[in-house]
């Protein structure tokens, strides 16, 4: 038991002897929140800007006719398109009016059924 001590004292002595040796910087922080930046923008913001691009023209080029879907999931065909809002034809004679931002995208014509 004694000895044990007597290494431990002796491995304590040397490094409170020996200073600690400083360690190279790994970078400029700034460098570094740069690249954290870049990626951030590469991988959230520049995909979301083409998105909302699409989804402006979308609402732009919207006529008499197209058959479009809600944000609620409301599908229908459209009657009437004003200033900023949209006339859906949902069914029977039955006509809903929505904020033109509501709407997600256009319906893809479905096709024949396969046998």
């Amino acid at each position: 038991m004694t000895s044990t001590l007597a290494i431990l004292a002796i491995n304590n002595a040397e490094a409170v002897n020996f200073p600690l040796q400083a360690q190279p910087q790994s970078g400029n922080p700034m460098f570094l929140l740069m690249i954290f930046f870049g990626i951030f923008y590469f991988m959230v913001l520049r995909p979301q800007t083409k998105s909302r691009k699409v989804h402006a023209q979308f609402l732009a080029g919207l006529k008499k006719g197209d058959k479009v879907v809600t944000e609620g999931g409301v599908f229908g065909t459209v009657f009437k398109v004003e200033d900023d809002r949209v006339t859906l034809d949902v069914g029977d004679r039955v006509r809903v009016t929505f904020v033109k931002s509501s709407l997600s995208g256009a319906v893809a014509p479905q096709s024949a059924e396969k046998e």
